[in-house]
């Protein structure tokens, strides 16, 4: 088992002192581990590491639910605090599971 790398350690003790559970710290300190190993795999196999943009709307499976309810809102044109709860409601009920199913599966999250 490897030793863990003195700023891994330094953070660590961050995310302590900054009251995160120990199980938090675990799974941010597993995927460090786990990503500086799959960084050396890649480098013995002359392969290059891409990194995903920041943000980025089209990968993102619940970007279209968003697109719906904001149709519906603006549609339905509330001007008031309970016209816009209503709409809200009728926005959020007329998303379909069949739909959220669909979200998922134009972005390939599932197959």
């Amino acid at each position: 088992m490897r030793a863990i790398p003195i700023p891994l350690r330094k953070r660590i003790l961050e995310l302590y002192k900054q009251g995160k559970s120990t199980q938090e710290i675990a799974r941010w300190a597993g995927f460090c581990v786990a990503a500086g190993r799959a960084r050396e795999a890649l480098a013995a196999t002359h392969a290059r590491l891409l990194y995903p943009p920041p943000y980025s709307p089209d990968l993102n499976p619940i970007e279209p639910l968003w697109s719906e309810i904001k149709q519906a809102l603006r549609r339905d044109a509330p001007r008031t605090k309970e016209e816009l709860l209503r709409a809200a409601q009728r926005a959020l009920d007329s998303v379909s599971t069949a739909d959220c199913k669909g979200f998922f599966f134009s972005t390939q999250y599932a197959t």
